[in-house]
């Protein structure tokens, strides 16, 4: 078992059930997260950023950035984007009027790259140092 172990460490390699568990084996030197993130819009124009399991069922936050991420890097990526956005926006909206969570009303929905300089308390967690704009869908 050792040897296995040993084995996935020294050469960098994963094989399961032995690994060198690569989460945690690098340290980032950064101060600073990029994340992607989904806001939903009301009526007045408020943007909502969509933080809880209940918006965005069947996913998770953590799996929606990175599959979101992962279309970036297509061909196509736009009207792919284009098309989760306004999926997501009918769910929400769909999974709201049905009392699965307390969200505001949504007449679109963005998605937004998100900056932040991390801080070490999390004092600025709800505002991002910037936001870059990359699709939109209405209802």
């Amino acid at each position: 078992m050792l040897a296995a172990s040993a084995y996935d460490v020294i050469t960098d390699e994963e094989h399961w059930p032995f690994s060198q568990y690569p989460m945690f084996s690098r340290v980032s030197e950064s101060r600073s997260l990029t994340w992607l993130r989904m806001y939903v819009v009301t009526s007045d124009g408020q943007e909502f950023p969509l933080l809880t399991h209940a918006e965005v069922f069947p996913f998770d936050q953590s799996r929606l950035s990175k599959a979101l991420g992962a279309v970036r890097t297509r061909p196509d990526a736009q009207s792919e984007i284009d098309t989760i956005l306004a999926n997501c926006l009918d769910r929400y909206e769909r999974l709201r009027l049905e009392g699965r969570h307390g969200g505001p009303r949504a007449l679109r929905m963005r998605l937004y790259e998100v900056n932040w300089t991390l801080h070490p308390t999390g004092a600025n967690l709800s505002t991002p140092d910037r936001r870059t704009l990359l699709g939109e869908a209405s209802l």
